[in-house]
């Protein structure tokens, strides 16, 4: 996975409490590389498993959605293996994220297709079109009311046989179990080089910022949606992935790799 040239070491929580919440703004922008390696677990093998299902649902013509795409990583490895005539398309709240994800995708030659967007995937984006959406550590920031709405629309409006990819942080139902897995996590940070202090300052920043489900909550949010296929493809303690196919039969998508 690209890092778009020398990686700078996430260090934002020494110098800030976290008490006014967390933001994707330019501090983060700038450590976001190595802040996201750090803090999640098997990020980088998680990521390849995502473009290597992407590229294997992707069908000609069609759109693939990375929402919530940060620097844009999955979307520019996607487009480097995909077929010039799907179009892939990244969107993100933050500006920029968004503006660090263009200049990184100066790298591509011009028969890929890729653009960048700015926009509120809750109501902004119009998903026609689309072999394959992707929300990778995404619809946990979004509030809960919105998240089964945006799934519905994706579902509605994605094409027969398509899917949607996401990875998200999880919570469980049984509280020494939720406990045990939160220290697991913590001790996995540890590892990476975090401090006691920074992990504490970083959970607080992220209270009622992210706010986490259950694994069976995800996915009975996809199966309401209409997906008639759900499955998961990882987990670790508290992180987990799921595949949500829509109707039509998910193994007759022919890969689209060139």
């Amino acid at each position: 996975m690209q890092d778009g040239g020398h990686k700078r070491i996430d260090n934002l929580f020494t110098r800030i409490e976290g008490d006014d919440g967390f933001r994707f703004d330019r501090r983060v922008v700038e450590v976001f590389d190595d802040m996201i390696v750090r803090s999640v677990p098997f990020y980088e093998q998680v990521q390849r498993t995502l473009v290597d299902l992407a590229v294997s649902f992707a069908t000609e013509e069609s759109r693939i959605f990375d929402l919530g795409c940060s620097l844009g990583t999955t979307s520019i490895e996607i487009a480097l293996r995909v077929s010039p005539s799907i179009h892939v398309i990244g969107i993100d709240s933050s500006e920029e994220m968004v503006a660090a994800a263009r200049d990184r995708a100066t790298c591509l030659v011009e028969s890929r297709h890729i653009t960048f967007q700015c926009a509120d995937i809750t109501k902004d984006i119009e998903f026609h079109d689309a072999s394959v959406v992707i929300l990778s550590l995404t619809l946990q920031f979004l509030p809960p009311m919105h998240r089964l709405p945006l799934l519905r629309r994706i579902c509605n409006a994605i094409q027969p046989g398509g899917v949607v990819l996401v990875l998200e942080k999880t919570v469980l139902n049984d509280e020494n179990l939720n406990s045990l897995f939160i220290q697991k996590y913590h001790d996995f940070k540890r590892a990476n080089g975090y401090s006691d202090l920074e992990i504490a300052r970083k959970r607080r920043a992220l209270e009622n910022v992210l706010i986490p489900f259950t694994i069976e909550k995800n996915m009975d949010l996809l199966k309401e949606a209409g997906f008639s296929s759900v499955t998961t493809f990882f987990q670790w303690y508290n992180f987990a992935a799921f595949l949500a196919c829509r109707t039509g039969a998910c193994s007759s998508m022919a890969p689209t790799a060139i």
